[in-house]
């Protein structure tokens, strides 16, 4: 039976702002190329989901290149602006509360960039928790990172659920006993936390 239900934020919830990839709009305010920054993204990419550097650090660097004046705080602005959620998800995941299954969010996320999500749609209010691994410092798909948050909710593994869209993570949830779903979209949620 499943008590607890880890949501992954980015590809499942939402979606990042496309700021930190390809853009066309930062590509204007900053004269880069959208290649140019979403290359620049993937080199900080490993620092930022363990927490060793955070957005702001990306950003400062994306400035420092940018062939027009513009400001870190601008682009932070812009991305808070871009950051999405599907609400229908949102919708789903309030309706397995209803039925006292506990909801979590476990996401490979810099800091920052967790902080805009949460304060932007209120996260806090509809998840128990919110599993950033930039604070606990280990990344999915590293078996870790379940085992850290196993223990953190004293729970057996196959009394949870990993929605992710990432085959990996899967894979690496799925070799410790965690039940899991591959998401694909969210009618394929709506069926299986609804029936």
């Amino acid at each position: 039976m499943i008590k607890v239900v880890l949501v992954d934020y980015g590809g499942v919830l939402g979606s990042d702002s496309p700021i930190l990839s390809e853009d066309p709009e930062t590509s204007q305010k900053t004269g880069l190329s959208q290649k140019e920054i979403l290359d620049l993204y993937w080199e900080f990419w490993n620092d930022l989901k363990v927490g060793n550097k955070d957005l702001r650090d990306y950003l400062k660097e994306v400035v420092k290149r940018s062939k027009h004046q513009t400001s870190v705080e601008e682009l932070m602005t812009l991305h808070y602006q871009k950051i999405y959620i599907h609400n229908e998800i949102v919708t789903y995941v309030k309706n397995v509360k209803k039925q006292g299954i506990r909801v979590m969010i476990l996401s490979n996320e810099s800091r920052e960039g967790m902080r805009q999500k949460v304060q932007k749609f209120h996260l806090d209010k509809v998840f128990e928790k919110v599993y950033c691994s930039a604070d606990i410092g280990l990344t999915k798909p590293d078996n870790k990172i379940f085992e850290y948050v196993l223990k953190d909710l004293q729970i057996e593994p196959e009394s949870v659920l990993l929605i992710d869209d990432s085959d990996q993570n899967i894979v690496a949830a799925k070799s410790i006993g965690l039940q899991t779903l591959l998401f694909r979209n969210s009618e394929q949620v709506s069926e299986l936390l609804l029936s």
